[in-house]
């Protein structure tokens, strides 16, 4: 996660839904890295509190969702936008897990092909995914690309 902002200081705290973020880092006065913390699903606070004691808080800020699942990827643009060439053709079906898993690297979307041509737009033929569907690609990889 990464949060824009002012006056951040070293050692601030960043809390989502009451629970500390961890690998925090205050890259500047303007932008603090971390990992969120987990939750349930839903919208959360992310309160910020620096050193000094000042504060911020952004209501309902963050919103957790369901992680991304291979059907949902399916049902959602992936039967529409490759099926149509990755059916049949170019040697797997994007319809059959087994054969989709050929071209990913579960757990690292940087080393599998198949989101390296997503996200350089050279797949799907045509308009590009949209970011939020790039995103639902590598958060599936990311999550060790699981049957569901």
């Amino acid at each position: 996660m990464t949060i824009a902002g002012t006056g951040f200081q070293s050692g601030a705290t960043v809390r989502f839904g009451g629970t500390s973020c961890t690998s925090l880092t205050v890259v500047s006065a303007s932008q603090i890295t971390c990992s969120t913390p987990a939750k349930a699903l839903g919208a959360v606070n992310i309160v910020i509190q620096n050193p000094d004691v000042q504060s911020g808080t952004l209501t309902s800020g963050f919103t957790y969702t369901a992680p991304p699942t291979y059907s949902s990827l399916r049902s959602s643009f992936s039967t529409a936008r490759c099926s149509g060439c990755h059916g049949t053709q170019a040697g797997f079906s994007t319809e059959i897990y087994s054969q989709i898993t050929t071209v990913l690297v579960a757990g690292s979307p940087s080393t599998s092909k198949l989101y390296i041509r997503v996200a350089n737009n050279t797949m799907p033929g045509g308009t590009p995914l949209t970011d939020a569907q790039k995103i639902a690609v590598y958060e599936w990889i990311l999550d060790g690309a699981p049957n569901n």
